[in-house]
């Protein structure tokens, strides 16, 4: 049993701040993996001198991260701080590591989901029997999915890795995985496949053998690389992993101070990973949803399997709004918190093109008649993020309990339908509420 991580601190302050020598401290605005800017104008130093600085935390300045490079202006008069080459990597690194601290802090302390919540389950509804001809105990709920058959249709999606924090409560997740029997993802792996220092914040096979694990990394990170291929390999080998998500997030690398906006040729290398890699690729959107046109291209690419990754769930876009400064960009970050194709409009229009690949249902799925309601509109596994990543952060008991209540009521929803399995779903829902339409239509024939 893993003891609960107390050490996780009550929401990060993102803001950064620059000591200059041993006392003179300013704010920085915004930075870029070689040079930092600062929001003040006409601060006084000597210009295009090298000098050292240290870049920290605001809210603890103890850990700091020594920068060699020297000071410019911009046209305005702003102060800039240009990075020497030798020490970008080591920063890239530092300010990576801040930001999955500050996106794993902000999703266990904050409400970080889309306002509405919305996430079109609600528009649809299962037709309930009274009497079933099934014992409770008749029920199969299992599902193969990327050749293995697991449990249950339950997907613990790829959240955090590479920091302190992650480790716990990966290693919470990966217990409930493996004692349940069901497929876990990691967060994203680009800071250990640039960095081996981080390696062992991604380690779980060691302690989980048995374990179904899912490697995970950013398309726009593989847009970058000469060779794409052999970064999704070192990735995959890194962690033994049984199959590699690619995930997609235009909107949030667009709305990140840091983010990467070249998104051009991603078809093209999701192919050639496809092609060479010898694990499964699985593509997983964050929370916009799939478009069939997407999926069409991705199948054709050879994909082995689609997570439509809809709205109503966590909003990513508006995470990056509560870590943004307070500048010009702020606004359109909340602007977005509700972007996206609902999780289940999503998930009914792929399957209703059947692509003959899997499909994932993730976004906003909350209880167990969620995760029959997707199945039911051809969803092969659903994917629980953030109320996982809030248990595994206790312990995990309280992961283990939370998906077993799901199983449960994944169960009851079954044995509700007279549904033997997952499959007799698909003909047990309705639009709207049950035998409403045919209400509306008997009222309508009285009236006249």
């Amino acid at each position: 049993m893993y003891k609960e991580f107390s050490n996780i601190n009550k929401l990060h302050n993102c803001q950064l701040v620059c000591l200059i020598g041993e006392s003179f401290l300013t704010k920085i605005s915004h930075f870029s993996a070689s040079s930092l800017c600062f929001e003040k104008k006409d601060l006084k130093q000597d210009l295009d001198k090298k000098v050292t600085i240290k870049v920290a935390k605001e809210n603890n300045q103890n850990i700091n991260v020594k920068l060699s490079g020297y000071f410019t202006t911009d046209k305005e008069n702003y102060l800039s701080f240009i990075i020497e080459e030798k020490d970008q990597v080591f920063f890239f690194d530092y300010v990576t590591e801040r930001r999955k601290e500050e996106h794993l802090d902000l999703c266990l302390y904050q409400d970080v989901e889309a306002k509405d919540q919305f996430t079109g389950f609600s528009s649809f509804s299962l037709i309930p029997e009274s009497l079933p001809e099934l014992d409770f105990d008749d029920i199969k709920y299992d599902q193969i999915f990327l050749g293995k058959k697991f449990s249950a249709p339950i997907l613990i999606t790829g959240m955090v890795g590479g920091v302190k924090q992650a480790v716990f409560i990966n290693e919470n997740l990966a217990l409930a995985a493996s004692k349940l029997n069901i497929p876990m993802g990691i967060g994203s792996q680009k800071l250990a496949v640039e960095n081996p220092k981080f390696n062992t914040k991604f380690e779980l096979k060691n302690k989980f053998p048995n374990l179904f694990l899912i490697g995970n990394l950013g398309f726009t990170d593989l847009i970058l690389q000469k060779d794409p291929v052999s970064y999704c390999r070192k990735a995959v080998e890194m962690i033994q992993a049984d199959a590699l998500a690619i995930h997609i997030n235009v909107l949030q690398e667009c709305l990140q101070p840091e983010g990467n906006t070249r998104f051009k040729g991603a078809y093209q290398v999701i192919e050639r990973i496809c092609e060479n890699l010898a694990v499964p690729i699985l593509i997983k959107e964050v929370g916009s949803g799939l478009s069939p046109q997407t999926a069409k291209r991705l199948k054709a690419c050879g994909v082995s399997a689609l997570d439509v990754g809809g709205k109503g769930g966590t909003s990513w876009n508006y995470i990056e709004h509560l870590r943004s400064n307070k500048n010009s960009i702020e606004k359109p970050r909340e602007t977005f918190r509700d972007w996206g194709i609902p999780t289940a409009f999503a998930l009914g229009t792929l399957s209703n093109e059947k692509l003959g690949i899997p499909l994932v249902a993730t976004g906003g799925i909350r209880n167990g008649l969620m995760i029959a309601k997707a199945c039911a509109i051809g969803a092969q596994m659903v994917g629980i993020g953030l109320p996982l990543l809030q248990a595994a952060a206790q312990s995990e008991h309280a992961v283990v309990d939370k998906i077993k209540n799901y199983i449960h009521e994944l169960k009851v929803s079954l044995i509700g339908t007279g549904s033997k399995s997952l499959a007799s779903l698909n003909n047990k829902i309705c639009v709207g509420r049950p035998f409403e339409s045919q209400f509306k239509s008997q009222i309508f024939k009285n009236l006249n």
